[in-house]
């Protein structure tokens, strides 16, 4: 696969371009937008969570209600719901979070003024340099309240979170899996769960051994959970992960000659892939149009726009795009500057 690309688009296309207006919505909720494992799973954890975040969606159709609930107790709705639940772990509540702030700004207020006492105390003598001394040992009694309050406060919030983890690594433990991309976000769910429940986000060596397995994976038939142990090794190990490489035979299959010969010699780059918000496009600048298509593994065109050739780059915005594979075609003429596999993720 060849590396980063750029193409440069005017404008961000509206979302109903990627979006549930042109039917992909429908055809997830309906069971009939792929039938690639993968493809599949990302498209209905990405509906599920539409669905879920958005309710005001689900008088548009009746088979997005029927698909809510259906889901809610498939690996889909309950990993979903595990890593929402994860999420709201790592919350506090606003009155919890102002008594934090409040316990905090009265500390450094306090840490100044014994700060201005000390300087005070160097040229002090007699009577004012008593005063101060009192008022020294003051001062040191208030921090050393304030300091306790704050770690009681924090030792609640951890004891309140390890009581929830508990409850939540039965719930993720009793998820039956039956893929890998499945298998992986229940891995890395209860690595996390391990983190909270430690309060340390420390990894042993079998941990590090389970991600960087996960880790390595293509992202298109590992799913999410493999940028999620990624990040998670970043703690003890910064590295590149080539997914180029990772994915051979699986979404960067060998290209036809005439593609790779125009390839090398227009140096047309894609990037990043896998993308999330959007992806560059980048090209040595040329004379004449091109036009830029991506299509849906079943063949449907979901986006298309012509290109100025002579730019040498554009940007297409994905954040509509529901996370799955597409086929990513750059053309000019009868020559084809680029066909490669791009895969969304959220």
């Amino acid at each position: 696969m060849p590396g980063p690309t750029i193409v440069n688009c005017s404008g961000t296309p509206p979302e109903e371009d990627f979006g549930g207006e042109d039917g992909t919505d429908k055809q997830i909720s309906e069971n009939t937008s792929s039938t690639f494992n993968t493809v599949r799973y990302l498209s209905e954890r990405y509906l599920y969570r539409k669905l879920s975040e958005q309710p005001n969606l689900l008088s548009a159709d009746p088979s997005y209600g029927s698909f809510l609930n259906s889901q809610g107790s498939t690996p889909v709705g309950r990993l979903h719901n595990m890593e929402e639940a994860i999420g709201n772990l790592m919350q506090i509540d606003n009155s919890t979070t102002q008594s934090m702030e409040a316990t905090h700004l009265q500390y450094l207020s306090t840490n100044e003024s014994l700060l201005e006492t000390d300087s005070l105390l160097v040229l002090a003598t007699g009577q004012d340099s008593i005063n101060l001394m009192v008022a020294r040992t003051q001062l040191l009694q208030q921090l050393s309240q304030l300091e306790q309050s704050m770690s009681t406060t924090w030792a609640n919030v951890q004891s309140q979170r390890v009581s929830a983890t508990a409850n939540l690594k039965t719930a993720n433990n009793g998820i039956a899996t039956s893929y890998v991309f499945e298998t992986n976000d229940k891995a890395v769910n209860s690595l996390y769960l391990d983190w909270i429940e430690n309060g340390q986000a420390a990894l042993t060596n079998a941990q590090v051994t389970t991600l960087t397995n996960i880790a390595n994976q293509c992202p298109s038939t590992g799913g999410n959970a493999v940028f999620r142990a990624r990040a998670m090794l970043s703690l003890v190990d910064l590295q590149y992960y080539g997914n180029d490489l990772n994915c051979i035979g699986q979404y960067a299959p060998t290209p036809k000659p005439e593609v790779a010969a125009n390839k090398q010699l227009n140096k047309v780059l894609v990037y990043p892939n896998p993308a999330s918000d959007v992806v560059n496009f980048s090209w040595k600048a040329m004379e004449g149009n091109g036009t830029l298509v991506l299509s849906d593994l079943m063949g449907k065109q979901v986006f298309s726009k012509t290109l100025d050739m002579t730019v040498g780059s554009t940007q297409v915005y994905t954040k509509a795009l529901p996370p799955a594979m597409y086929v990513c075609k750059l053309v000019q003429g009868n020559e084809i500057l680029l066909s490669e596999k791009l895969v969304i993720i959220k």
